[in-house]
């Protein structure tokens, strides 16, 4: 349980917290303070602790998960999802108040923190796990300094780098803020790979869902196509010939995008996910059916890009998101 000026937090479990307001504490503790004249063996500060998880307890069985008591401030999450086939810089790039992507390292973990402190004190702690399996090179090279040596020389040579994560803040909390998040992620993924200005560029993913555990492409990484044709054009008629295509995995640049100044639509969509009054958005649909068509067979892309299209075409759009809709036209259109 944790104290600021105005409520008091309630860890009722892992994932529920409910704030109490500072007037309900004021008559809940006058009460513990009476039961405790009453018998001596009561402590008033410690039957208030009590007391205060039983009402968290009840508010979340017959209100359901996401609390009236909340103020107008609201309880505040932080999520983190990983990413493969994208990369930034060595700093984190900030997206406004509620979003931080960058790649797992001292630097993106005080971000994550920073931001989390100017919502929420309850949340202003953040760490990176050491349990996910994705975190295990970056502990491994903070922990041994000659381990973090050989790590980042593999990663060099293979033209690797430590994941990339995208960190939400969210005015929400459990499974709620974990489905959000999970979307927001998806759209941001969509986002930057429409924006992306390179014809070779694969469809990042969210790392080790829907897509390898690695963040970065292997030298094999790609598919190959053979075909066999027989066209006039060959010089022994009647003999099929075979053509073999190899395409070749790229991974999306995101500090290229923001250096072109290409970045605000992942800015409005960062606005979007996190909005205190989240309402659904045409922009996240968009680029949601964007995600899933990059997952999907030729003919089905096109049918959910085409769609993806018709809904920013439908609708009014903020400025920043112009230049998107642009984009997602164009792929539509291939």
């Amino acid at each position: 349980m944790s104290n600021d000026s105005d409520t008091r937090a309630v860890h009722v479990d892992d994932d529920v917290v409910v704030k109490i307001p500072p007037e309900l504490q004021d008559r809940l503790r006058i009460a513990c303070q009476r039961w405790a004249e009453t018998d001596s063996r009561l402590e008033p500060e410690s039957l208030l602790r009590a007391l205060l998880t039983d009402v968290g307890r009840a508010i979340t069985t017959h209100r359901g998960r996401i609390s009236p008591l909340f103020n107008g401030n609201g309880l505040h999450s932080i999520v983190v999802v990983p990413i493969g086939g994208m990369y930034y810089a060595e700093t984190p790039l900030i997206l406004g108040d509620r979003c931080v992507i960058g790649h797992v390292c001292d630097l993106t973990e005080d971000a994550i923190r920073e931001m989390g402190a100017r919502a929420d004190r309850s949340i202003s702690a953040f760490r990176f796990p050491d349990d996910a399996v994705w975190l295990e090179d970056y502990f491994a090279a903070r922990n041994d300094e000659v381990i973090g040596d050989e790590i980042y020389a593999t990663l060099e040579a293979e033209e690797g780098w430590m994941p990339l994560v995208a960190a939400f803040l969210m005015p929400t909390f459990g499974p709620h803020a974990t489905t959000r998040t999970f979307s927001a992620t998806q759209a941001l993924i969509a986002a930057a790979w429409l924006l992306s200005e390179d014809p070779n560029a694969n469809l990042p993913w969210i790392l080790d869902f829907d897509g390898p555990r690695t963040p970065h492409f292997c030298e094999d990484d790609g598919t190959t196509l053979e075909m066999i044709n027989l066209d006039g054009s060959s010089q022994q008629p009647g003999i099929a010939q075979t053509s073999t295509l190899h395409f070749r995995f790229a991974p999306v640049d995101l500090f290229e995008i923001v250096s072109d100044h290409r970045d605000a639509p992942l800015r409005r969509i960062a606005a979007c996910a996190t909005d205190d009054n989240y309402s659904g958005s045409a922009l996240l649909t968009a680029c949601e059916l964007v995600y899933a068509a990059g997952r999907s067979s030729l003919s089905a892309r096109q049918t959910a890009l085409q769609a993806a299209s018709n809904t920013m075409s439908t609708v009014e759009l903020h400025p920043d998101e112009r230049l998107l809709r642009d984009a997602l036209i164009r792929a539509a259109r291939m």
